[in-house]
């Protein structure tokens, strides 16, 4: 890497060195408005006010005409300076390449290209090779809404946005997946692009709901950046666009927003301070509008480590974010950010976006926030001597994801009114959290915990652990979602002290078990995961209809069989098994199992809220409900209300006249204590799932309510 930058500046000086021999170098200066650069009568030569021309080789060139706008249509000569103040330099045409020695971008000064563009050619970006960039306080490369176009409702047809990741309905993706309809769920096939070198533009959002008048949102523009130094004090920008309307339209429909775009620049070293790199996927245009956000698009910088290594670490941040639907849900997924090593990390300073880098160093902090962004890190070692706290205002958008191998130590964590999520779901190695005062969960957080095949010193059957030395408190409206491996099934682990689950609140890892089938195209894919899916079949589009089985059997529906039972109902571990989609091809995967619930607690586990490892709901048509999972709990005693629920029940089949799906069996509950001091029955639950028609149900699951120990001598050594 560093012999490409060092021959790139090299290419540079022998260019320039070319371009002062073969013409006299002056000083050139914008004198027209808007107008094109290789028109002569829009420049003075202040060196040689008789020579009159465009640029040429090694000249000193000028843009500071305020409110100037140049039209750069075809590539410049390679100059020797172009300092940009006060005006616009709009770049176009695909292959356009400005060239210079030195470029400086100062306060009110903008390098932008045309936008944006159909599906018909990548048209225009901003290409820039030199060997020193100052992008100053103030100035900014900036070509937001520059890439590729948003859909148009013509004839009310809801017009896909251009570009790869505009070409189904909803918001644009590229770097992170684009929203969807009514959910915050995300688009599939929508992110493209190579993370390391992202050359391509963002891509436009779905047009809206009223014919002519809505408009999807635009892609960011792509920026392309080959230099020597950089330094950014002010803003390098390819955001998105939001979807948008005209009267007499009230509101945009279903009018979504495009996707970041594309920053990618390579240099010996970037240094700035105060400055910022933006690729943000836009929102819809909002208002109770149903559109769907952008996703975020992506930015590489790929630096001389050991050149980087001898400069303190810049004031500069980075952010693929991801945009926000009409009703302030249906988010797109943030972006990428990828650097050539962790030189930029700071865990005191996260950037929204996927940080793609290697962290390979172990932090340690007395105390460690991390509040509303949105940062996904794909492994981390870190020790916190005080307080841990992942606090934010929106759940869509205030999130901290490590999903990969992670062990985590600390006193106490907080999580409030944001995603912390410790693990992917199916990765192979497994989260570490060691807490050894509390862990509380409160004001709409969320803690999300996601096994992996094993993780260092696991027991069989587990995938990831939470060490709680104190409480781990769940407040109303806060949740704790334990997920399962989907493939192997290996599940998280809860060692603790106390738990306490307010009323509101509670451990829900519905759905969370193994995997559900997936449709694409055919049948030969539709596979689901578990011990006990439906052994059926059959490649006809009521294909494997039968619901799953766990602790009771899933019921067959009209054809093929329900799946058996497996695991144990005194010490069950194993999560729910998903179940195959209800069609051979289309977009309706099938549901996933309960998941499993493990709480180890030494002392006292208080339920006044749910706690749910229900199966899920068949898909579309001909779908069976997969089976419920596992709650799995030990304690010294046990104190329940009349407000506390245990469910692990079998998914229903998809709804339809006739018995076509089968619903999922029951999963399993086992409950052991020393003592019992509950207020009032907690109510719990297994049942099977129905089928389609509603009429039959699958078999119902296990329940076990033992005592610790088991009734009978017991001998004390002393």
């Amino acid at each position: 890497m560093r012999s490409t930058l060092l021959r790139i500046a090299g290419m540079a000086g022998v260019l320039l060195a070319v371009g002062m021999q073969s013409a006299r170098a002056d000083t050139l200066t914008w004198t027209g408005m808007t107008g094109d650069w290789h028109a002569v009568e829009n420049w003075t030569n202040s060196t040689a006010p008789e020579d009159t021309r465009v640029p040429a080789d090694g000249d000193e060139v000028a843009i500071s005409q305020s409110g100037a706008r140049v039209s750069l249509a075809a590539s410049s000569a390679w100059l020797g300076s172009l300092t940009l103040s006060g005006a616009s330099l709009v770049m176009s045409n695909w292959d356009t390449l400005l060239s210079a020695t030195n470029v400086e971008v100062l306060s009110g000064g903008e390098l932008t290209c045309a936008g944006p563009f159909t599906n018909n050619a990548m048209s225009n970006r901003v290409n820039l090779v030199c060997s020193n960039l100052l992008v100053a306080a103030g100035g900014a490369v900036n070509v937001s809404g520059k890439g590729f176009s948003g859909g148009i409702n013509t004839t009310n047809t809801y017009e896909d946005g251009h570009g790869p990741g505009g070409r189904d309905a909803g918001g644009a993706g590229y770097g992170g997946q684009g929203g969807r309809y009514n959910s915050m769920a995300l688009r599939t096939n929508s992110v493209y692009g190579n993370p390391a070198a992202p050359l391509e533009p963002g891509s436009g959002g779905e047009g809206g709901a009223y014919k002519d008048t809505t408009f999807g949102g635009h892609g960011g523009g792509a920026v392309r950046i080959v230099a020597g130094q950089v330094v950014v004090s002010g803003g390098i920008k390819a955001d998105g666009t939001p979807g948008s309307f005209l009267p007499p339209a009230a509101y945009a429909g279903h009018a979504s927003g495009g996707s970041g775009g594309g920053i990618y620049i390579t240099c010996r070293t970037i240094t700035g301070t105060n400055g910022s790199l933006t690729a943000d996927g836009s929102g819809a245009v909002g208002g109770g509008s149903t559109g769907n956000g952008g996703g975020g698009g992506r930015i590489a910088v790929i630096y001389d480590s050991a050149e980087q290594a001898l400069l303190p670490r810049p004031a500069i941040t980075f952010s693929a974010m991801a945009g926000m639907g009409g009703w302030a849900t249906n988010f797109g997924d943030i972006g990428t950010i990828y650097l050539t090593d962790s030189r930029f990390f700071s865990p005191t300073n996260l950037f929204n976006g996927q940080w793609l880098a290697p962290i390979t160093e172990s932090f340690s902090l007395n105390d460690w926030t991390v509040s509303n962004v949105w940062a996904r890190l794909s492994g981390l070692t870190m020790n916190v001597s005080n307080l841990f706290t992942i606090t934010g205002t929106n759940l869509g958008r205030h999130k901290l994801e490590i999903t990969n191998a992670c062990t985590l130590t600390c006193s106490n964590v907080l999580v409030r009114g944001a995603v912390f999520q410790l693990g992917g779901r199916g990765a192979v190695t497994g989260p570490v959290l060691t807490c050894s005062g509390n862990l509380l969960v409160t004001n709409r957080g969320w803690f999300c915990v996601n096994a992996g095949l094993t993780y260092p010193g696991a027991q069989p059957g587990y995938g990831a652990l939470v060490t709680v030395g104190q409480t781990l408190q769940i407040t109303s409206n806060g949740w704790v979602f334990p997920g399962a491996h989907p493939t192997n099934g290996a599940v998280p682990l809860f060692a603790l002290r106390d738990l306490q689950v307010a009323k509101d609140g509670g451990i829900n890892a519905a759905g969370l078990g193994f995997g559900g089938g997936a449709s694409r195209g055919d049948n030969t894919a539709n596979v689901a995961y578990g011990p006990g899916i439906s052994t059926n079949t059959s490649v006809s589009n009521a294909s494997a209809n039968g619901g799953s089985g766990y602790g009771g059997r899933g019921y067959p529906g009209d054809k093929g069989s329900g799946g058996l039972t497996y695991g144990h109902a005194n010490a069950p571990v194993e999560p729910g098994s998903g179940a195959r989609s209800g069609l051979a091809s289309g977009d309706s995967p099938g549901p996933n199992g309960g998941g499993s619930v493990q709480i180890r607690a030494e002392k006292t586990v208080s339920v006044d809220g749910l706690i749910s490892a229900s199966g899920g709901l068949g898909s579309v048509t001909y779908g069976g409900g997969s089976s419920g999972g596992a709650i799995y709990i030990t304690c010294d005693t046990f104190i329940g209300t009349t407000n506390g629920a245990l469910l692990a029940e079998g998914g229903n089949a998809a709804a339809r006249a006739g018995n076509y799906g089968g619903g999922g069996g029951g999963g399993r509950i086992a409950v052991w204590r020393m003592n019992d001091l509950s207020a009032g029955a907690v109510s719990n639950s297994v049942l099977g799932g129905l089928d389609s028609s509603r009429t039959n149900i699958a078999e119902s699951g296990t329940i076990v309510w033992g005592w610790l120990p088991v009734p009978g001598t017991v001998i004390s050594f002393r």
